[in-house]
Formats: structure tokens, sequence, C-alpha cells
């Protein structure tokens, strides 16, 4: 919910009159000037903040019937006092549903003081629309020494009583600074007046009306990473790669200068055990720079520390393994083509063909004894070496005689057709498809076969991921199978190098990593990459302004085309090179296997022969 809160000064306006009832007229067009101001914001919550001073305790009776009205309209009022803890001003803002207003009325001291503990507690931002009633413009040289930073939502109405004493008119002003070292700068929201009402209102957001930051030079930390981030050495240094280019558009729309200088270490940042922080966010920490432009992620203990802005994308992270020389064959994989469901149907279809075959022979014989004779009919034990022959596409010596025999070996041979090609085309394709065994398929297997170490960088977002994760096989993969190295990039030197190592890294697709390199397949980490930003920085919300709308007008995505979804690489292949001995190995094993068998069934068959002869009389 967008808060709008009107902070109000009836005090300074009386000071211009006498007695409560003067005090009492002024207020009446106060009214009427916020009551124009609630329209205008749409809101339907007042929170009337108060102190005990005597202008508010005259003023108290007239609020006390205005709030009658409120009421009557449907405007929700709570009440509070300016001595109240702020925690309790969030929560009446934030309880109600819709746009709220919060309206001061206090004396000048307790005012000032109330704006103070705003801006001390970083509440002075733009969650908060500040209205403050002033006397003439005498106030500005008070404001000359605040530092109210860009992101503020101060508004000044500058009143000018008329000549019966009560509220003509009102001068609606906002001002800010871009950094502590700025001067302030002033800009006319809108006007008032007691006959016209509100008008002359602009309509530009906070974002675009302070969209203008020349003069501001940002000190920015960023790291290698690519092709998301990358230093470029000047002079001047700079960014580049996906995030860098987004920063450097930023940079244009807004107008501010910048320099660059890599991370202190080389980090992106992690806690150390005296509870400060290295790398980048560190750096932010410290306040030695104002922006981190590189790829940091978003955990609960870095929000402690820095702020980030709106994820610029969605990183994907997965595990990465060498991918092996050695092609993979199987000595199933001439029996592997088929399914064993498969098998079996097909086995059965042959025995009960030959069976059926066989049945349909001897039925003709015997009542269509015309068929019978040297071309006719087809002889029982014929029939299963017919459905054999139909199996390995041969032909046949003797075409069946009778009509119903011919029609079931014609429908039985296109089947086995069909059996066939299919069986064919499976097996040219899997041998022509060349599988490399990869160590194992996924962290279970990396805990499993224990070959293998995670590599895993230093003072990074992904080593907090395993080291502090509650799953049972993350912190088993960190205690005992992961590496922690400087970097991702030397992860993947080890990898290359023929190490046994697999890298935990971001993927965007098979053409940004080595052709050697193959992922997974799963996603075990998502997350959005962002700017950070110190703690409170009021620079926040503008970049997340800014970025919202790159988004929108495709200026991101082109930056993805453009970075991330690259050309596929080249790799060399060596695709038209013919097959090997191991691709046919086990063909010819089955072939040596059969000969065998044929061997010994030759021997069996004579030693039969003769067994049988030797004992038949002459």
């Amino acid at each position: 919910m967008t808060a709008a809160v009107w902070l109000c000064q009836p005090l300074l306006l009386c000071s211009l009159l006498t007695g409560v009832a003067a005090c009492g007229s002024a207020w009446s067009g106060v009214q009427q000037l916020v009551w124009d101001l609630l329209s205008a914001q749409d809101a339907s919550h007042l929170v009337l903040v108060h102190d005990r001073s005597p202008v508010a305790d005259a003023l108290w009776p007239s609020c006390s019937t205005w709030s009658s009205e409120l009421r009557r309209v449907g405007v929700y009022q709570t009440v509070l006092s300016t001595s109240a803890p702020l925690e309790r001003l969030d929560g009446a803002v934030t309880s109600h549903q819709g746009q709220t207003m919060v309206l001061l009325a206090a004396d000048t001291d307790t005012s000032l003081d109330f704006i103070v503990r705003l801006n001390g507690s970083h509440r002075l931002d733009e969650s908060f629309q500040l209205l403050m009633l002033v006397n003439g413009t005498d106030y500005r040289a008070a404001l000359a020494d605040w530092y109210l930073p860009i992101n503020n939502q101060l508004v000044l109405a500058e009143l000018w009583p008329g000549s019966d004493g009560s509220l003509d008119r009102a001068d609606l002003l906002e001002t800010y600074r871009l950094s502590v070292s700025h001067p302030v700068r002033w800009l006319r929201l809108g006007r008032w007046s007691a006959s016209a009402g509100l008008w002359d209102w602009t309509g530009e957001s906070l974002y675009e009306r302070r969209g203008d930051w020349s003069g501001l030079t940002l000190r920015v930390a960023t790291n290698q990473d690519p092709p998301l981030i990358s230093f470029e050495p000047g002079p001047p240094d700079d960014v580049g790669g996906y995030v860098g280019t987004a920063w450097k558009i930023l940079a244009d729309i807004l107008r501010f200068n910048y320099t660059t200088r890599l991370s202190v270490d080389g980090q992106w940042g992690s806690q150390l055990g005296n509870g400060s922080w290295n790398g980048v966010i560190g750096m932010l920490e410290r306040q030695e720079v104002d922006v981190g432009v590189t790829t940091l992620i978003s955990t609960a203990p870095r929000r402690r520390v820095i702020s980030f802005t709106r994820g610029l994308l969605t990183l994907r992270y997965r595990v990465f393994v060498r991918q092996s020389s050695t092609l993979e064959y199987s000595w199933t994989t001439y029996v592997a083509v088929f399914s064993p469901p498969l098998w079996a149907a097909l086995v059965g279809c042959v025995l009960l063909g030959g069976a059926a075959m066989g049945l349909l022979c001897r039925l003709e014989q015997r009542h269509l004894p015309h068929l019978a004779g040297p071309h006719g009919g087809t002889h029982w034990r014929d029939a299963a070496l017919f459905c054999i022959a139909a199996l390995s596409q041969q032909g046949v010596k003797d075409t069946p005689a009778g009509l119903a025999t011919r029609l079931f070996f014609w429908v039985f041979y296109m089947t086995m057709v069909t059996l066939s090609a299919a069986y064919s085309a499976t097996l040219v394709s899997s041998l022509a498809v060349r599988t490399y065994p990869l160590p194992f398929q996924d962290l279970h297997g990396l805990v499993r076969t224990n070959t293998h170490r995670l590599v895993l960088p230093d003072a990074s977002a992904l080593l907090d991921f395993f080291k502090d994760s509650q799953v049972p096989l993350l912190q088993e993969v960190y205690r005992s199978h992961s590496v922690v190295l400087g970097s991702v990039t030397n992860g993947v030197e080890q990898l290359l190098s023929g190490k046994n190592v697999a890298v935990f890294s971001t993927y965007f697709g098979p053409n940004h990593k080595p052709c050697s390199m193959v992922d997974l397949g799963n996603d075990y980490m998502i997350s959005q990459a962002s700017l950070a930003l110190q703690r409170h920085s009021p620079y926040r919300a503008f970049f997340d302004y800014y970025l919202a709308r790159m988004r929108e007008l495709g200026i991101l995505d082109q930056l993805n085309g453009r970075f991330l979804s690259l050309p596929r690489k080249a790799c060399k292949s060596s695709d038209s090179q013919g097959l090997s001995l191991s691709s046919v190995f086990s063909a010819f094993v089955f072939l040596a296997t059969a000969t065998l068998a044929s061997v010994v069934g030759l021997a069996v068959e004579h030693l039969y022969v003769r067994h049988h002869n030797s004992r038949t009389p002459k």
C-alpha cells in the first residue's frame, strides 16, 4: 500500500494572526486545502498526529467536527500523539487498505523534531508524502542546512493570507538534494486558492520530475563474471556485459556520472568470522562505494547490511561436468532397440503365426485335396520357417496354394516388414547418435560415486546456498563432496584440465560453456541478479522504477539477445567418421556365438545319426 502523508503545522499560519478565533478561521482554509488534497489522492484513511499545545487544543474542536464530516463520506480516521513510537504510525498506515493521509497538528519545535525523527529512521523516503504548511518564504533559510534525500516526499505549502485573515492561496513546492554535498533543489508541484481549489498540479511521478541527476558522480564496484558483467580497463575504467550495459543505459537516462573500480579482494561478498563482510558487499557496508554493479544475489544476511534493486534477470544454476572422450556402447545395443514387452510380443507372434499357418496347411491338405501336388499345398513343418523368413525379410521357395493360407501369410509378412523397418530405423539412429558417458547424473550420483568434488566459489551466494541449506543432500555435498576455490573460472580451468571436479555455475543455454562441458539438466538454484546499494540508499527506488521501464520497453530483452542468446558454437565434431569396431563389436560376438552353436549342433546331429544307424539292422 502507498501511503500519502500530509504534515501540517497550523501554528505557523496562526503566527500571522491574533486570537484563537482568527486561528480557527485560518484552520478552516487549511481544512479545505487538505480536503482537496485528500480528494486528489483518493485517500480513504486519515491519521491525525497531534500534541497538547495551546494552539492544538484551540483547533481540536474544529478537527473533531471535521472528523464527523470525514466519517460521513467514508474516510476512516486514526488519532496518534506526536510522542508515540514511530512503529505505531507504521502500524496505523499499513493497517488500512487504500491511500492514507497523516495530518500533524503541533507547534513548530515539535513538528521539526517529528520530521527529524522520520528522517533519522529512514522514513522520510518514497513511502511518505509530507505536506508542511509554512508562512511565506522565510523558512527556506532554515532548510539550507538540512539534508533531504532525493527520495523524500516533503511537500511545502507556502501559505498566503487574504485581507480578512483567512487563507487565500498556497504555493506547493518540493525540495531535495542529490547527495549530502549537493545544493538544495526546488520544484513547483502546483497551486491552491480558496476560490479555485487545487490547480496547476503536476501529473509527473516522483521519479520523472526528479529524473535529472546532472552533477552527481556515483562510485561503482564491480567484479568479473562474463557474459553477465565484465570489467573494462580504461582510462577511464568501465563495466560491460549484460549488467554493465544496463547500468550504462541507466546512467544515460538519469544523466549521472560514475567511476568504476574492481572488488577490493576480487570477491562478491560473504560474512567473516568477526561479523564484517568482504568483497563488494564489504565495500558497500563501509560506504567506500555507492553501487555494486555486478551479479549479486539477494539473501537474508546480505539484506541486513546492504540494499538490492529489483531483479535484472533470472539466474539458473546447474552442475557441469567434463564430457568423456570415450563413446558409450553396451552389450545390449542391438537388443535394447525394442523394449522387453515388444520382444516378447514379437516372439509370441512368430510362434503363434507358425502354428496358425501350419494348421491352415493341414486343413487344406485334408479338405482341399486338389491343391496337393508338386506345386500345391504347404507342409505344416515348413510353416514355422515361413514365419521366421518373413521376420528376416527373406522369400520362400514355395508359395502357399490355398487362398486362406496366402491371405494369412501376406498379412503376417506385411506385419513383419513394419516391425523390421522400425527396428532398423531405431538401430541406425542409436548407432549414429554418439553417446558419451557421464560420471554421474545428479547430486545424488555425486555423493554415491564419491569420485568428484563440486567446485563452489568462495565468498559467494552459491557457497552460502549449500552451507546454510536445510536440505540433507545439499548439506552432505557441502561437508564431504565440495571444494572451495576463488571463482567459478578457477573451477572451469581445473575441470577442463582433466581433474575430477564438477562446477556449480549459471546456465544460459549450451552456447556459453566450452564444448567439452555438459550440464546435468537440473536447476538446483533459481535466483534474481540485482544491483546492490548502501543500506537505505535513496537511489534504490529510482533504479527500480527505471529498470521496470526498461523491461516494459523491451530494452532488457534486447540485452538478453545480445549477451545471453549467443549463436551455437562450432564445436569440433567427428560425426562424419565411420563406425569403429567397438560400435558393432557385440554383433560380431553374436555371429561367433551362433557359429559355435551351429558347429556344436552339427556334431550332435552327426553323433545321433551314427548312433541311430548302428542300431538299425542292415
